[in-house]
């Protein structure tokens, strides 16, 4: 019989679903371990595992027991789903699926419409787990979007909303406010509120639908206010006013101009939960992100980040440039043409040479497409390659070099990594 790691990712062929009964049904049928530990949702387009890890940390360091659901993985599955900071074994992922098979397959007789997907069948799975556990805090990051996401069906102590950006346009809508009111939808009534630093019109939005709904709001940098801030490609500090008036010194290992904001976020949302100030600082100072403005070697500099959008691009040419950078080797990959001429378009003042290649996902760009689309892009001003492999991409690289563009990339290069070292 294959593997339950085998069973669960060939639910990936169901692809994805935004509709929420399904998964209600599924949780039902298993007693509804969702409801037996309080939780903490988080959504937005960036820095929502960023923040989700801060707080967790933030949490374990206040003394609470606390799960952590966060999605995609990069190397292993079992980076889903962690409980004070230690991963879900593969012994355990057998034996939660095993559970949760026969009432997807008696869900699947009575109609095809309720079969279980993927991402649905792994929140379950993390609920059951986290509730066996017996865990103080979840928190629970949020697949895609918020309304209509598998995870909407927590009734948490405490939403979290972090940057908006324009990013599944076709899914979520084309505008910011459009996009916000997606994301809003993770807002319970009289569930407390916050909103990292956003556009105006993201914020009206939000305003109005946690207004509608007896949620208070609190945004990071107004009601916490950043005092000073400094930022670099190795990490953060801010000087952060909270609301009651006391001051935190904040520091994080996690670079980039971006994360001042995702630490201001984290911080407030720590503070809304009652974790004392000595907590919140050391959480947010021990919390790491892999793959997110990664240094895995420092000379020559290889960088790993995950930019999947306009905004993630921007902040990394922000900050390598704050470092002084020049031109360097960029491999990367993507899995949208939007995203992928965004993306380049921003970066290209750093490309000295590109590499284009392809991870093993369905959800990639072919190679040979991507080049062609790179070459529409940069109009030959550039060097542009081909790497059938992310172990020939790797190797053409010299000098300084990023990978980006895509976490299912970083995800496969730091496997090849892992497995050279």
């Amino acid at each position: 019989m294959a593997s339950a790691f085998d069973r669960l990712f060939a639910l990936q062929g169901l692809g994805m679903k935004l509709n929420i009964d399904n998964i209600r049904e599924l949780l039902e049928r298993l007693g509804n371990p969702q409801n037996s530990f309080r939780s903490v949702h988080v959504a937005g387009t960036n820095g929502k595992g960023s923040v989700s890890t801060m707080l967790a940390h933030a949490l374990r360091e206040a003394g609470y027991d606390t799960g952590l659901y966060t999605s995609p993985h990069l190397v292993r599955f079992n980076e889903r789903i962690s409980v004070n900071g230690r991963q879900i074994s593969d012994e355990d992922v057998e034996r939660y699926f095993s559970i949760l098979e026969p009432h997807m397959e008696a869900m699947a007789g009575e109609s095809k419409l309720k079969r279980i997907t993927f991402f649905e069948a792994t929140t379950a799975m993390a609920f059951l787990y986290f509730a066996d556990r017996k865990v103080d805090y979840a928190v629970v990051e949020v697949g895609l979007g918020g309304r209509l996401d598998a995870t909407n069906v927590i009734i948490p102590e405490l939403s979290v909303i972090t940057s908006l950006s324009l990013d599944h346009t076709r899914i979520l809508g084309d505008r910011i406010d459009k996009i916000a009111g997606e994301k809003a939808g993770i807002i319970k009534e009289g569930v407390p509120v916050v909103l990292a630093p956003n556009p105006k019109e993201a914020i009206k939005v939000i305003d109005r639908i946690a207004g509608e709904r007896n949620a208070t709001l609190s945004i990071a940098g107004r009601d916490s206010a950043v005092l000073s801030s400094s930022y670099f490609l190795r990490g953060v500090k801010c000087t952060l006013k909270m609301p009651d008036g006391s001051v935190l010194e904040l520091n994080s290992s996690m670079g980039g101009r971006h994360q001042i904001d995702n630490c201001a976020t984290a911080a407030t949302a720590a503070w809304k939960l009652g974790v004392e100030k000595r907590a919140i600082i050391s959480g947010l100072e021990g919390a790491k992100w892999p793959g997110r403005m990664d240094v895995v070697r420092e000379k020559p500099l290889l960088l790993l980040d995950g930019c999947h959008n306009r905004a993630g691009a921007e902040s990394l040419l922000d900050t390598l440039k704050k470092e002084g950078m020049k031109e360097m080797v960029f491999v990367m990959a993507f899995s949208s043409e939007r995203r992928e001429r965004d993306i380049l378009s921003v970066l290209e003042p750093l490309i000295g040479r590109l590499v284009i290649t392809a991870p093993d996902n369905p959800r990639a760009i072919p190679a040979d497409e991507a080049l062609r689309i790179a070459g529409e892009v940069l109009e030959n001003r550039v060097r542009v390659e081909r790497a059938g492999t992310v172990k020939e991409a790797l190797k053409k690289m010299d000098g300084d070099a990023c990978v980006a563009g895509s976490l299912y990339l970083v995800g496969e290069v730091m496997a090849v990594l892992d497995s050279e070292y």
